[in-house]
């Protein structure tokens, strides 16, 4: 005669099932509070992040542009330049240009076309410090 099988009774597997859930709580909780203080530190470290394009200039013989950008945050800034031609392309220049809170600084970007509709800038760590510029407001480029 067989024995009879023997498994984990019902109260047992209740409490393991309860033991693992409470675990699994605990490291998302976990997981969600570092995430969360990590969001507050980068969102109030950008709330007064600011960039401002002061003026551009373009040479045609040489197909670069020039930009004066100023920092006027208290935050030092990285960030990447974006130009949109008439056509509508949007190229990216490689570097990511750096500029400490509170100076003004002139970056030369070579390569650029004579097509170009709009120049803008954005931080690499805080999106919303960045600013537009209407190829009319550069020199070379505009009427003006």
């Amino acid at each position: 005669m067989a024995s009879p099988r023997k498994g984990v009774s019902p109260l047992i597997a209740t409490i393991i099932l309860i033991a693992f859930t409470l675990v699994v709580a605990g490291l998302v909780a976990g997981w969600v509070t570092q995430f969360a203080t990590q969001q507050r530190e980068t969102f109030s470290q950008c709330a007064e992040a600011r960039l401002l394009i002061r003026g551009g200039v373009f040479n045609p013989s040489t197909s670069g542009l020039s930009l004066t950008v100023d920092n006027y945050g208290k935050q030092d800034l990285g960030f990447k330049v974006l130009l949109e031609n008439k056509d509508g392309t949007i190229t990216t220049p490689t570097p990511i240009y750096n500029l400490t809170k509170g100076s003004i600084q002139s970056f030369s970007i070579a390569g650029v076309s004579g097509n170009l509709k709009m120049v803008s800038i954005r931080s690499e760590q805080c999106p919303g410090a960045q600013d537009t510029l209407s190829a009319v407001y550069i020199k070379g480029l505009g009427v003006l």
